[in-house]
């Protein structure tokens, strides 16, 4: 029982201390770009993208990202109605990263039993997304 319970504490102290990394990465790579910028190049994909198609939630290919997109360096970008979520880390079914929302969009993204959203700066979010 106590050797569980260490187990325990131990894989939960590894995993926040991932998740900790992960968004200390996001805001260094977010202090290398022009965050205005990153908002302007997801506002025009996102007109591009959704004008063509609103329903589905398509992996965004890497031939199509933009400088400030690439500097970011996802794993993927995939697109929502709402913006995009740029994967900086994923393990299993779970995934964290930055979320954009595109300029000229003003809302913040909603929270949901499977997302969870924290404000880094204006238009853009840390994410994670849990089955």
């Amino acid at each position: 029982m106590i050797l569980r319970c260490a187990i325990s504490i131990l894989l939960f102290t590894l995993l926040l201390s991932a998740c900790t990394d992960s968004r200390a990465r996001a805001r260094t790579a977010l202090k290398r770009v022009d965050t205005d910028q990153l908002r302007k190049d997801a506002a025009i994909f996102y007109k591009n993208l959704f004008a063509e198609n609103r329903k589905t939630i398509p992996i965004v290919s890497p031939q199509y990202w933009s400088f400030a997109f690439k500097e970011l360096r996802p794993e993927r970008i995939s697109a929502y109605p709402d913006g995009f979520a740029f994967c900086l880390e994923s393990t299993g079914n779970e995934e964290s990263g930055l979320y954009i929302v595109p300029l000229g969009m003003e809302h913040d993204p909603k929270p949901t039993p499977t997302a969870s959203y924290e404000k880094l700066s204006e238009g853009i979010f840390w994410y994670c997304f849990k089955p």
